[in-house]
């Protein structure tokens, strides 16, 4: 299957498997900024009828930006485990006035989102689902490892003193003194 867009009368109660890899660009709703990522794999399947229709499965692909550690671009890949709950909704009723929850067996609150017509559109819940498990950082995993956990970098070589602009330290008033040469340097007599 090359599209995340599955016609209603293609799924059977035993249901159908997904299997794809499209780009972010792919699966991006038209409306949401673009995201630094690889291509997404997504694979699980989709069951369900009279109304409601369930997706299991995985997504996977790479965020890509800067590691937090040594600024270089790096790929950082991600796994996953999703459930989706359709539930056939009026299109008279704005996305925003829906009722997004189902509640389960155990008394949790389901995720679900509104189709109308006659095909589901996984892409919506998959950009959701990667855009809120994006880390807002890059960061190695273990900060006292000896080389960068994304690049593979050497810390050290990343610290060196010749490879780093002059330190600012913290000189008190001396760095008073150096702008204010003609000042009297000892006590001031009154």
């Amino acid at each position: 299957m090359n599209t995340l867009k599955v016609p209603l009368v293609e799924i059977s109660e035993e249901g159908i498997e997904i299997e794809t890899t499209l780009s972010a660009d792919a699966i991006r709703p038209k409306d949401a900024s673009e995201l630094a990522l690889g291509p997404v794999s997504i694979r699980g399947r989709l069951s369900g009828g009279e109304g409601i229709y369930v997706f299991r499965g995985t997504l996977s692909g790479t965020y890509q930006g800067p590691c937090d550690r040594c600024i270089r671009d790096v790929e950082w890949p991600f796994t996953l485990t999703v459930q989706w709950t359709f539930m056939e909704s009026d299109p008279a009723i704005p996305d925003d006035e829906w009722e997004s929850g189902l509640e389960q067996e155990d008394g949790s609150i389901a995720s679900t989102a509104a189709y109308s017509g006659v095909e589901l559109d996984l892409g919506k819940q998959a950009w959701e689902e990667i855009v809120l498990a994006m880390p807002s950082k890059f960061p190695p995993l273990d900060a006292s490892m000896t080389r960068c956990s994304v690049c593979g970098e050497e810390i050290a070589a990343m610290l060196r003193p010749e490879d780093k602009e002059e330190e600012l330290t913290n000189r008190g008033l001396q760095g008073l003194k150096e702008m204010f040469p003609n000042l009297p340097s000892g006590p001031v007599k009154e």
